[in-house]
């Protein structure tokens, strides 16, 4: 048992199996939703792996957070460091149960009344520590915790303070409820009118949000002419499944369906990163799958479509070992050459401030080998700071790549990269934001033709503190410029948490217009659609497509293409 730095550690033992291809299609399977599974929370070491009593990543059971991973101090660690709160706060408070203890050594203060943003403390050796979420007008709290159970496990849990030994509550300065924008700041960024730079662009903001992936997008994956939503959801223990929502044409959704399941062991969701398009010309949307393996390998799976469902995933390219480090891909769809079938662009990271794009050009038989398409160089593109969209900005009938880059400091720039026949052109500059005007890190971008002029638009929302989210859309020009943002939607505040929102966008109603399809995750494993209609003017108002009910998907499981 270890005391020095996790409260217990997990007993459970899980053993790693080989990936396995699966070698037939399956039966499409209608159910309603994934059984109710534990939740990661986000917390990213959730799939370390057993070694001898604890949990390990590479080896070393110990965080660069200095508790044991899956451990609930390693959770709460990471939790209250993800709000802001610097490492040498969270740093040597020991086991779960002296948290509050030693609390003073690092200039902390606790009490004995629960408080949302404080971590609450069941005394004793080694005694538990989890994160309050909220405190309830009933009495309850709502925590989020890992290894209650000595499994090593996530969840939120409900319920009187008494009944779990919580007596104590050390307070981080964590404010879970942050007042509202100033009446006379426009857009709501922090930064009065009178001195912002671009008073109608949001800025710099105390908000919840995380860095963003790459292009989300949707598919026809049955041919019937219709947007579909295809999602991975990951039930741990190397078991995957995909589920397909169908879309009905009318900006509703069917009942999602089971389509692929890895079984168990076989696939692991830390592991895969998604792309939809039509790799092979065959006019339904496939799935590609760049999966990571040990030892700077990646290989690349096609999951191509059928009218009744998908078939079992094909290998098409193997990186060898010690080539393409999995973590170092952002991957993006795309007819990047014209031809009439989707490639996949991918921004590499060589570290350094070194980026390159390579492509892997669909072919009616999988891909071509990956080609280098261009190298930014040492010390200019550094990959953490790119966020990547797609789009044919510039009406050629080739894809190009919008990238919104970040240079700190409250200011985004977006850089043009265009599809040529052979290649990629090199970047140029669309759009500045300013200095403390635009957060990269608070947006969330999609491309489409949200407005039916026939141009490619680029969408994002764009957090708030809160609990306030705005919609703000870049209309594309048609010749590879983009307008300045404007606000096209405004949540309110304590409405709805830009860090529960995973958006798609496609035209779910079949009307020439991209809409957006957002999954949002509620606490007790509870998900639900809301679709944001495109019009001429903007946004419709987001409405409910569908809902999953409670305890039935845990959003932090769904992984968006």
């Amino acid at each position: 048992m270890r005391n020095a730095n996790g409260s217990k550690p997990g007993l459970v033992r899980r053993v790693l199996a080989v990936l396995a291809m699966i070698c037939a299609p399956l039966v499409v399977v209608a159910v309603t939703a994934p059984p109710a599974q534990a939740d990661t929370l986000g917390y990213p070491n959730a799939n370390a792996a057993a070694c001898g009593s604890d949990w390990c990543v590479s080896g070393n059971p110990i965080s660069s957070r200095g508790y044991y991973y899956k451990n609930c101090t390693d959770y709460v660690a990471w939790k209250l460091q993800s709000l802001g709160v610097p490492d040498a706060k969270t740093r040597g408070l020991h086991w779960g149960g002296a948290w509050a203890d030693n609390a003073s050594q690092n200039g902390l203060t606790w009490s004995t009344t629960p408080k949302a943003g404080t971590a609450a403390v069941k005394p004793g050796n080694p005694g538990h520590v989890a994160f309050v979420e909220s405190v309830n007008a009933d009495g309850t709290i709502t925590v989020s915790e890992y290894n209650y159970d000595w499994g090593g496990t996530g969840r939120y849990w409900t319920g009187n303070p008494a009944s779990r030994g919580f007596t104590k509550y050390v307070d981080f300065g964590v404010n879970m409820t942050p007042p509202s924008p100033s009446p006379s700041d426009g857009d709501g960024d922090g930064v009065a009118d009178s001195s912002d730079i671009l008073p109608a662009v949001p800025g710099t903001v105390a908000n919840r949000g995380a860095p963003v992936g790459s292009s989300r997008i949707s598919g026809d994956f049955n041919g019937d002419g219709n947007q579909d939503v295809a999602v991975f959801y990951d039930y741990t223990a190397g078991s995957l499944k995909i589920w397909l929502f169908a879309g009905n044409g009318d900006g509703s959704f069917a009942a999602p369906v089971v389509i692929w399941d890895s079984g168990p062991g076989n696939w692991w969701g830390s592991q895969i990163k998604p792309i939809v398009g039509d790799f092979n010309g065959d006019g339904l949307d496939d799935i590609a799958t760049l999966y990571g393996y040990a030892g700077g390998t990646t290989k690349l799976w096609l999951f191509t479509g059928t009218a009744s469902g998908i078939n079992a995933p094909v290998l098409t390219w193997d990186s060898g070992p010690n080539n393409w480090w999995w973590e170092r891909i952002k991957q993006m769809p795309g007819d990047f050459n014209g031809d009439g079938l989707d490639d996949i662009a991918v921004f590499y990271d060589y570290t350094g401030g070194r980026s390159a794009i390579w492509l892997f050009y669909g072919m009616a038989t999988g891909f071509a080998a990956p080609q280098m398409k261009w190298d930014s160089g040492p010390n200019s593109w550094g990959w953490q700071a790119i966020d990547p969209v797609v789009g044919d900005f510039d009406n050629d009938g080739k894809s190009d790549i919008a990238a919104f880059y970040d240079y700190g400091g409250g200011t985004t720039k977006l850089w043009l990269f265009t599809g040529t026949v052979t290649g990629i052109n090199a970047p140029a500059l669309k759009w500045d934001s300013g200095s403390g005007n635009w957060r990269w890190d608070s947006s969330k971008p999609l491309a489409g033709d949200f407005n039916g002029d026939g141009n490619q638009d680029v969408a994002a929302l764009y957090g708030y503190a809160g609990g306030t989210t705005k919609l703000w859309l870049f209309a594309g020009s048609g010749n590879g410029s983009l307008a300045a943002p404007q606000m096209k939607w405004d949540s309110g505040p304590n409405s709805w948490w830009w860090s529960q929102i995973m958006p798609l966008a496609g035209d779910f109603d079949n009307d020439g217009k991209s809409d957006i399809a957002a999954f949002y995750k509620y606490t007790g494993g509870l998900l639900k659609i809301w679709s944001f209609g495109g019009s001429a003017t903007g946004f419709a108002a987001p409405q409910m497509k569908w809902d999953s009910g409670p305890g039935n998907w845990w959003g932090d499981q769904v992984i968006l293409p």
